[in-house]
């Protein structure tokens, strides 16, 4: 009787082993990743939020770091500067955000009207801006947009347009924000256009049978069901756009007179050209809360069960 119940202890301990190490084993072949997301991501974000409660410039290591609570964030809040660069930020954003989705959208609906031969074509040329790197667009945007040897002013003086100046306070920003939505409009064309082709086909052919037109199919299925794909789209979208920092500083570097200095580039000044870089870490903490504002506004307005 008692060796009976040795061994079912034994069998009992051994079954709770293996379920032990059933359930411990993902979470060991995640932790080289979970480790490296700590060091590269978690450690230096808490690091920049307790460099921003700090006055630290490099080039006075003689100072040292002295704790300054929220007077950097005080400081930004002063600053006319900063106000320039949130409105520029927000102004470039929304411009960018709008036209690529209205943009990406109108391509979308019609490459899915495409046969399976010119899509695949189409597509292929789609990806060319998307994937090019974003410094090299920048030099040759830079170069159609200069004002006595740029392509463009050439085009338009054939139709005796007078050359205009690009990259100059009127028409800075504007154009970089053209340039943006030339990059990356295909990014929201494809991820619609994939959202498009995994849409069930009953809810159509039920509004078809009762009488539905184009326009209602659009609006009242088509819309409705792809509503989970636009927020994604939007969501990073917005993300990169709010951080856009390469091409603005290659065409312009922030200027003139402030027109295209974004978050990004008053970041980028502030940490590495004043080497405040308390003042810095505190601008990337503002963008960061900026960019979560904006996702829980898609999130809120976007997500939710979809009723067709």
């Amino acid at each position: 009787m008692a060796r009976q119940i040795t061994e079912s202890r034994v069998v009992a301990g051994g079954l709770s082993w293996a379920r032990l190490l059933k359930r411990i084993y993902p979470y060991v072949l995640l932790a080289p990743t979970i480790i490296t997301l700590l060091l590269v991501l978690v450690w230096p974000m808490l690091s920049s939020l307790r460099l921003s409660f700090y006055a630290y410039n490099i080039l006075r290591p003689d100072l040292g770091e002295r704790f300054v609570g929220l007077e950097n964030y005080a400081r930004l809040l002063q600053s006319d500067q900063f106000w320039t660069s949130v409105k520029v930020t927000l102004l470039f954003t929304a411009v960018a955000i709008v036209v690529e989705f209205v943009l990406g959208l109108v391509f979308a609906l019609l490459l899915n009207r495409a046969d399976l031969v010119a899509m695949r074509f189409i597509r292929t040329i789609i990806l060319i801006p998307f994937f090019a790197t974003p410094v090299a667009v920048a030099l040759a945007w830079k170069f159609m947009l200069h004002t006595e040897f740029g392509m463009l002013n050439y085009f338009i003086g054939l139709l005796h347009v007078p050359p205009q100046v690009w990259l100059g306070v009127d028409l800075a920003l504007p154009s970089v924000i053209a340039v943006e939505v030339w990059q990356n409009t295909s990014f929201v064309i494809l991820i619609l256009l994939a959202g498009l082709q995994s849409l069930p086909v009953e809810p159509y052919e039920s509004a078809i049978l009762d009488g539905a037109n184009s326009w209602q199919l659009f609006t009242k299925i088509t819309l409705p069901m792809l509503r989970p794909v636009i927020l994604v789209a939007l969501v990073f979208r917005t993300m990169f756009t709010l951080r856009v920092f390469d091409v603005i500083w290659v065409l312009t570097g922030g200027g003139p007179a402030n027109s295209t200095r974004t978050l990004s580039i008053a970041i980028y000044l502030t940490g590495f050209r004043t080497f405040d870089l308390g003042r810095g870490a505190a601008l990337s903490w503002v963008l960061l809360l900026i960019t979560m504002v904006i996702s829980l506004v898609y999130w809120r307005y976007l997500s939710g069960e979809v009723d067709v």
